[in-house]
């Protein structure tokens, strides 16, 4: 599975990189909503993690490029959760690496016990 992450803050950009790497997923990386963009362009993308806080485009305005542009899934980090269905899921902070994991693997398909409601809430 090919995942991009679109996050501006450096740090978690490369925990969450590093985590995916070693669950042997296959990453690529923005730091602006631009770069995201162009990255979502160029390669096929099976999923994209987007910070509520990217710079240059919302993080909607990605998130809904995914969906129809790209038919990219989409995860959602954000501080409160929105419920208004732009992203397939999302991610409330601060959240542990294994809350991320398995969402991620529910997304892909290789955990069914993550489910999401109608409003994108997890249900664990």
């Amino acid at each position: 599975m090919k995942i991009l992450l679109a996050i501006n803050d450096r740090d978690l950009l490369s925990s969450l990189d590093s985590i995916l790497t070693i669950e042997g997923f296959e990453t690529d990386t923005a730091f602006d909503g631009v770069q995201a963009i162009s990255l979502l362009s160029r390669k096929n993308f099976d999923l994209a993690v987007i910070d509520e806080y990217i710079t240059l485009l919302t993080a909607k305005k990605i998130a809904e490029t995914c969906k129809n542009e790209f038919n990219t899934k989409t995860i959602l980090l954000c501080d409160k959760k929105t419920g208004d269905g732009f992203a397939d899921a999302e991610i409330k902070y601060p959240f542990v690496s294994g809350e991320f994991i398995s969402i991620i693997h529910s997304l892909s398909g290789r955990n069914a016990d993550i489910i999401t409601d109608d409003q994108g809430e997890v249900n664990l």
